[in-house]
């Protein structure tokens, strides 16, 4: 809860390394609703959480691939009460990639995002509003190199390639569709409030 840190009241302007503290303790307390699920487990040593005055038009962006949380440093330092339901939000986009499901804003994605309300945080009632959900993505692509996917809506019908793989290497590697799996983690019928 926010009474961890009773001396960060709204819109304060706090220095990078309380957000940083602040981050990293959500972050340990958020954990347990990403390891051991049915649908699988987030690679959790691998997240890494980064406030950068980058970031303009999001409150957060994950990157998945790299497993790193980009948070927006201006915002967070006016409203630190809003990042826990911020970095729920972008670890939920990164178990899904985890369990190899469609990371995007899908039904699967609403329904996990409503398990926030059991961390006794603040709901970002304007995030909240966003909850534009899309289908999921019938059609992965795996890189032949790096193995990262790709959810995707439709079969491609030209070559593509490994933007990962051509960015750090300067080599086109094919992208391969997966073959689509009888859906291991079916979706039920969904009464999502949106989180």
């Amino acid at each position: 809860m926010l009474g961890v840190f009773p001396d960060m009241p709204v819109g304060f302007h706090q220095e990078k390394s309380k957000l940083n503290q602040l981050g990293l303790h959500l972050l340990a307390e958020f954990l347990p609703f990403f390891t051991q699920t049915k649908e699988g487990t987030l690679e959790s040593s691998r997240v890494k959480i980064q406030f950068t005055p980058k970031l303009k038009r999001s409150l957060g962006i994950s990157f998945i691939f790299d497993h790193l949380i980009q948070l927006n440093i201006q915002y967070f330092r006016e409203f630190p009460d809003r990042l826990a339901h911020t970095l729920f939000h972008e670890l939920t986009h990164l178990w899904l990639y985890d369990c190899n499901l469609d990371p995007g804003h899908t039904e699967r994605f609403f329904m996990k995002m409503a398990d926030f309300k059991g961390t006794g945080y603040p709901l970002d009632h304007e995030m909240a509003a966003l909850s534009c959900c899309v289908k999921e993505a019938p059609f992965i692509y795996h890189c032949t190199r790096c193995h990262r996917r790709w959810h995707l809506h439709q079969v491609s019908s030209y070559s593509i390639y490994c933007g990962q793989c051509y960015d750090h290497l300067n080599v086109q590697y094919p992208l391969v569709l997966a073959p689509v799996p009888s859906s291991p983690h079916p979706v039920s019928p969904m009464a999502h409030s949106a989180a």
